[in-house]
């Protein structure tokens, strides 16, 4: 927690919050979970933060409870890329995901 907590003080400090302290790891992860929300949030790369952070169930339901235009359409293959179809042409030896055949 020691180097989680020395860089959460450095983003503390140039942002200009006060100092905080956690009680255990979960706490300091949900911290960092929401000061990554807040540094990158128009980067375009939040999509890719809760395929990180979420399994599938919870990315729907963060999308749901946020009222994400398109949320109840969220399905199990879009947790994954499709393979482009120029690859599958160029390499006969891959295969599409199952979810997106």
């Amino acid at each position: 927690m020691g180097a989680a907590a020395a860089d959460l003080k450095r983003i503390r400090d140039r942002t200009g919050l006060a100092n905080k302290t956690w009680n255990n790891a979960d706490d300091m992860m949900k911290e960092v979970i929401k000061q990554n929300e807040l540094e990158f949030f128009f980067e375009g790369h939040r999509f890719f933060d809760l395929k990180r952070t979420y399994p599938y169930a919870q990315m729907k339901q963060i999308f749901v409870d946020n009222a994400k235009q398109g949320a109840e359409n969220f399905q199990a293959k879009h947790f994954y890329l499709p393979i482009p179809q120029g690859e599958i042409n160029a390499n006969t030896k891959i295969q599409q995901h199952p979810l997106w055949r």
